[in-house]
């Protein structure tokens, strides 16, 4: 068996944002649509990432089986690189690369060892 690292383009899937909501305080809802389905669990985070490979990580605000858009919730921070263009550049028909995160755990009974990745 032969095992090569991924190129991490591949691990991402493009995501069309179709809806943004300004929120009082500084914070916006951003509405986004997956090419295909993704699926995750509520409480998973996503790496969403911009065209020119700016890349930061948002806790899903979603209900998984609700409607299969996804729905991130980000609040502007001083100096934010990401916050700060989500809050004045992004737009509705912008296409973001994004990646869910899972945790597989591998548990050997034998050796009681609990391996995460």
């Amino acid at each position: 068996m032969r095992v090569t690292d991924s190129d991490q383009r591949d691990l991402f899937a493009p995501a069309v944002v179709r809806d943004i909501e300004y929120l009082p305080r500084d914070i916006c809802r951003i509405f986004l649509e997956p090419a295909t389905p993704l699926y995750y669990r509520a409480g998973q985070f996503m790496n969403l990432r911009r065209e020119d490979g700016l890349a930061r990580s948002y806790s899903l605000a979603s209900v998984p089986s609700l409607d299969g858009r996804l729905e991130f919730h980000v609040k502007r921070h001083r100096g934010g690189r990401m916050s700060n263009w989500i809050m004045d550049e992004l737009k509705p028909g912008i296409i973001w690369a994004c990646k869910v995160h899972s945790v597989i755990v591998f548990i050997n009974r034998a050796a009681r060892i609990k391996t995460c990745c």
